[in-house]
């Protein structure tokens, strides 16, 4: 299969190269903290490719940053505990935050920016996150994680019922041929996804994992986190 390409995401244009080029002339810092949330029982390893690749175009020191991990989470609950844990170490509680969501972490923050006295967030982005459950899950569901990540699952149903009432706004990033979630479910219902193909050697089978990696994409939201206005829009991706 060919590239398909995304009219409201024209990468290869003259003036989205320049924007990604002026933006990593300036580098500037973060205007909020920013909440890094790892996926389905991921080490460390890509939350922190993701950091590098964000570092290409905004200053984010460490002092700014605080990725969460869970990999021995037994459920998507399990994991927002962790993380609202590690919120509260480090004395982020009550504070404004931009929150990044890698895969079922997109979940993971949802979950928490929906509880009472949960953490405050003005912006929630996510990357490749089943937010109409995923297609993987449907197949194979090893554990308690994995089943809170299907279609129709109850921590599904109560982010769902959260949603409208949320105070943040959400970017939802996906990448064609991801047959772990779906491009076409990587956003909640009523919403699209801004998406690409990665169309990369290997990308039938790694699209999934490619998009912690993908410089346009991430290129994008770096831009979104220096409170600019993004280039991409979102729009209906191929179906799955």
């Amino acid at each position: 299969m060919g590239r398909i390409d995304n009219p409201d995401f024209p990468w290869e244009s003259d003036a989205f190269r320049g924007e990604v080029a002026l933006l990593r002339e300036r580098r500037p810092t973060t205007p909020r903290r920013v909440l890094l949330l790892g996926g389905y029982r991921a080490p460390y390893i890509p939350a922190m490719l993701v950091a590098r690749e964000l570092r290409r175009f905004v200053t984010l020191p460490p002092d700014r940053l605080l990725i969460s991990c869970y990999p021995f989470a037994s459920s998507v609950r399990a994991a927002a505990e962790i993380a609202s844990r590690a919120l509260a170490r480090r004395g982020w509680s009550g504070e404004e935050l931009d929150v990044i969501g890698l895969s079922m972490g997109g979940i993971v923050g949802r979950l928490l920016l929906s509880r009472e006295g949960g953490p405050r967030a003005a912006r929630l982005f996510t990357l490749a996150t089943p937010h109409r459950g995923s297609l993987l899950s449907e197949r194979i569901r090893p554990d308690a994680a994995a089943c809170d990540l299907r279609r129709g699952s109850e921590v599904l149903r109560e982010v769902d019922a959260a949603f409208p009432k949320r105070r943040y706004e959400l970017t939802c990033y996906a990448t064609l041929r991801d047959w772990w979630v779906g491009a076409t479910r990587a956003a909640p219902e009523g919403m699209d996804p801004i998406w690409l193909d990665p169309h990369r050697p290997g990308g039938s089978l790694m699209a999934h994992f490619y998009i912690n990696t993908d410089r346009r994409i991430l290129a994008d939201l770096a831009m979104r986190l220096a409170d600019g206005q993004g280039f991409a829009r979102s729009g209906p991706p191929p179906r799955d």
